[in-house]
């Protein structure tokens, strides 16, 4: 797995590149706008390329070229089921941002009915608290096992049955918890300043907590899509890969 690894390692930055470029780019007239969804488009197509390579050699055992081939066969109906979790992700942000009147409402009914105060604060709170898990469990856990199907298998894997990994409790605790490990502790690493009696030990500092930060991420991503194709202990196979 020496090759996807690397892989992993070079093109997640990459991307993080790609996508911190575009943040940057204006939108002023059709050409800087159509070079955005140009880079946009990239980017989409970038991350289907390299996480559907991990999760169809992970699922097969096969090859880096093999697995990268067959992701590039699929990368139409990848695609389609990208831009789906993207259209639950901007609703989920929606309603995470616009819910502050009904929370009002909610918590002015419930103290009427209750006969005790309900704080609408309380409410807002145990709203986002119900979008960041669906955000960071329930959205990926459901959607990685179908990307990894479709990954192998293009259109024929959109069936109900693709969503057999997700119907195990252990894969949920498995891919949950390393899921936000590698999304958060990265974060907690890069806001970290711990005190240094120079700048040149700040410098280090930094740049040692990002990098380490970064090879979390990267780890963190291949565990949990490991874990997302099922591995070959877990279709009774133990084949081995020189790759």
């Amino acid at each position: 797995m020496t090759k996807l690894f690397s892989a992993h390692i070079i093109g997640n930055a990459l991307l993080l590149l790609l996508g911190y470029y575009w943040l940057g780019l204006g939108e002023s007239d059709g050409l800087h706008l159509a070079f955005s969804a140009a880079i946009i488009l990239l980017f989409t197509l970038g991350t289907l390329c390299l996480h559907g390579t991990s999760l169809v050699q992970f699922r097969e055992q096969s090859t880096f070229a093999a697995a990268a081939r067959r992701t590039l066969k699929s990368i139409a109906p990848l695609f389609v089921l990208g831009i789906a979790v993207v259209l639950v992700y901007i609703a989920l942000n929606y309603f995470y941002n616009s819910f502050g009147h009904e929370a009002f409402n909610i918590g002015s009914y419930s103290t009427m009915k209750l006969r005790r105060p309900v704080e609408p604060t309380k409410v807002l709170t145990a709203f986002h608290v119900i979008i960041w898990i669906l955000q960071w469990f329930v959205v990926p856990i459901l959607a990685l096992p179908l990307a990894a199907e479709v990954a192998n298998r293009g259109w024929a894997a959109f069936t109900p049955a693709a969503f057999h990994r997700s119907k195990k409790i252990l894969f949920w605790i498995e891919a949950g918890v390393i899921l936000v490990a590698a999304t958060h502790l990265p974060l907690h690493l890069f806001f970290w300043i711990p005190k240094m009696s120079s700048f040149s030990l700040e410098v280090i500092s930094v740049t040692v907590r990002i990098g380490l930060g970064y090879l979390l991420f990267t780890a963190g991503l291949l565990a949990v899509e490991y874990f997302a194709a099922g591995h070959p202990a877990q279709h009774g196979t133990f084949a081995v890969t020189t790759d």
